[in-house]
C-alpha cells in the first residue's frame, strides 16, 4: 500500500476526527476523540510552532494516519527550555504496523521538522507493542543504519489515574487547608513556582500571570485550588473541564472484562468502584492540572485532589484525572485513593541527531502536565 505524508488543512478536519476513534488499549478499550474542531486542541496543547500532518492513502486518498510535532515548554531547575513533542500519532486499522511507523520517523528527519539537539519526546500506552518493539529495534546499529530512523529510549513511566467521585474517601486531610485562588493570591503564588522551579525536577512551565491567553484556554485564577501549611503555600494545582476539547469514549473490553463487567457494576457501591460503561458511552472527567507540591509536603496533593472531587460531584461528572511520574512520591498519596484505575504510559526520549549516546539528562521524577498531552 503506498503513502504519502504531507501538512494537514483544514479541509481534513472530518477524516481527523472519524481517524481520532481508533480505539487503544487492550483490557479497557477507549479512543481519545476530539470535537468537531480537531485543530482547536493544538492551541493548548503546544506553547509554539505546532503542526499536524496527515498520512494519505495514494490509492484512494483517503486519511490513514497522522501526528502532532510542537513545541512544550519545560523548567528544569528554575530555567525555561523547549522541548519537542511528538504526538497524536493514529493509525487507521487498515494500515497497523511498524513499517508506516518507521516512514513516518523517516519523513520527520528527512524533512528536518525535529531539532535534533533539542530534546525530543514522545508518549505511548504501557501496552503499545508496536512503540515497544521500535525501541528496542531502534538501538539495533544495523537496523537504525538500514532505515535512518532515529534511537527511542525508554525515559519515564507516567500514570494516569481516573479517581470516582464516588471514591471511600475517609482519611484526614486536617493536615492541610485548601482554598480556591483569588487574584489577591497571585503574588505569594509566583514566589512559590518560583522557589520550586529552582528544585532538581523537570516539570511543564506555566504562566499564572498570563491566563486569559489561547494557551490557558478554560482556565482563570479561580481555577486553581491552594494548599496552606502554617500560612504558606505548600501546594497548587488547578482543575480543568476539557469537554470543548476532547472526550475519552468507551470502545469496548477484552473478553474476561466482558463477562465480568455486569458482575463488577453490581458490586460498584461496595467496592467504590464507579460502573464500567456500555461500549459508545462517554467518560467524563476534569483533569488535574497545573500542579506544582512542595517536596516537603507532597501530602497535600491528596488535600487538593479531595476538594476537587467536591466540585467534580456537583457537575455530575465522573473522575477526577490526575498524572504523576510513576517514582514521585506524590503517586503515593494518589493510591490513598482506593479505588481509582490506573493507565501507565511510557514517555520516550527520541534521538534525531547522528550521536549514538545524545539523550538529555534525567532527573529523580518528572512532571509532565497530562492535559496537554
Amino acid at each position: 500500500m503506498g503513502i504519502k505524508i504531507r501538512e494537514a488543512t483544514r479541509s481534513d478536519n472530518n477524516a481527523l476526527i472519524e481517524l481520532f476513534r481508533v480505539k487503544m488499549g487492550n483490557t479497557i478499550q477507549v479512543s481519545l476523540e476530539r470535537n468537531e474542531d480537531f485543530f482547536l486542541y493544538q492551541k493548548i496543547q503546544f506553547i509554539k510552532n505546532g503542526k499536524s500532518f496527515v498520512i494519505v492513502n495514494t490509492k484512494t486518498d483517503d486519511i490513514e494516519g497522522c501526528f502532532s510535532i510542537g513545541l512544550k515548554r519545560m523548567s528544569i531547575d528554575g530555567n525555561k527550555k523547549y522541548f519537542q513533542y511528538l504526538s497524536d500519532l493514529r493509525i487507521s486499522d487498515r494500515f497497523q504496523g511498524r513499517n508506516l511507523l518507521i516512514k513516518v520517523l523517516k519523513y520527520i528527519k528527512d524533512n528536518h521538522l525535529i531539532n535534533p539537539y533539542l530534546p525530543c519526546i514522545t508518549l505511548s500506552l504501557s501496552d503499545n507493542q508496536l512503540y515497544h518493539s521500535m525501541s528496542d529495534k531502534s538501538f539495533n546499529p544495523e537496523l537504525r543504519k538500514r532505515f535512518d530512523i532515529p534511537s527511542m529510549f525508554k525515559w519515564r513511566t507516567l500514570i494516569t489515574n481516573f479517581i470516582p467521585v464516588n471514591c471511600p474517601n475517609k482519611l484526614d486531610r486536617k493536615k492541610y487547608f485548601v482554598r480556591k485562588a483569588a487574584v489577591s493570591d497571585l503574588k505569594d503564588l509566583n514566589v512559590f513556582l518560583d522557589k520550586q522551579r529552582s528544585q532538581n525536577i523537570i516539570s511543564e512551565y506555566f504562566n499564572v500571570n498570563n491566563l486569559a491567553s489561547e494557551y490557558y484556554t478554560g482556565l482563570d485564577i479561580n481555577s486553581f485550588y491552594l494548599a496552606f501549611k502554617n500560612n504558606s503555600i505548600v501546594g497548587v494545582a488547578a482543575i480543568w473541564d476539557q469537554q470543548i476539547f476532547k472526550q475519552t469514549v468507551i470502545r469496548g473490553y477484552s473478553k474476561l472484562f466482558n463477562i465480568i463487567r455486569p458482575m463488577l457494576n453490581v458490586l460498584s457501591p461496595i467496592t467504590g468502584y464507579s460502573k464500567l460503561p456500555r461500549p459508545g458511552n462517554q467518560i467524563t472527567y476534569d483533569v488535574m492540572s497545573h500542579k506544582v507540591i512542595d517536596k516537603k509536603h507532597f501530602g497535600s496533593v491528596y488535600a487538593i485532589a479531595s476538594e476537587m472531587l467536591k466540585e467534580i460531584e456537583k457537575k455530575g461528572k465522573m473522575f477526577l484525572m490526575v498524572g504523576s511520574d510513576k517514582y514521585s512520591p506524590e503517586l503515593d498519596e494518589i493510591k490513598k485513593f482506593k479505588s481509582r484505575r490506573e493507565v501507565e504510559g511510557i514517555l520516550y526520549q527520541l534521538n534525531f541527531s547522528n550521536d549514538d549516546n545524545y539523550f538529555y539528562i534525567d532527573t529523580p521524577f518528572i512532571n509532565l502536565e497530562i492535559s496537554r498531552i
